[in-house]
């Protein structure tokens, strides 16, 4: 299993963490950038792949506990995430 090293937003704030579950902290984030709240909250599992994870869908916004607002910021990534199109032109663009 390819796996993402250390905390960030990436990982949810743990140590170790499946790439193929890394989509998951940035779709809440997003959705709470564009629409105020989490569509869908995750909650991993304690061991990943061995147990199952938590989806949750809140019909009622107000009753999304706090920490799931929290969650994105407390793991803030320290890079800028770019937009890797615009990346692979520049590096394209350069003379040789």
């Amino acid at each position: 299993m390819y796996t993402i090293k250390g905390p960030q937003l990436l990982t949810y704030g743990r140590e170790d963490f499946p790439v193929y579950c890394a989509h998951e902290p940035l779709m809440e984030l997003q959705d709470i950038k564009a629409h105020g709240a989490p569509f869908v909250v995750i909650e991993p599992a304690h061991e990943i792949g061995k147990q199952h994870c938590n989806f949750i869908i809140y019909k009622d916004k107000s009753k999304i506990p706090a920490k799931y607002y929290a969650r994105p910021q407390k793991n803030r990534c320290p890079i800028a995430i770019t937009n890797s199109y615009s990346a692979a032109s520049r590096i394209a663009a350069k003379p040789r």
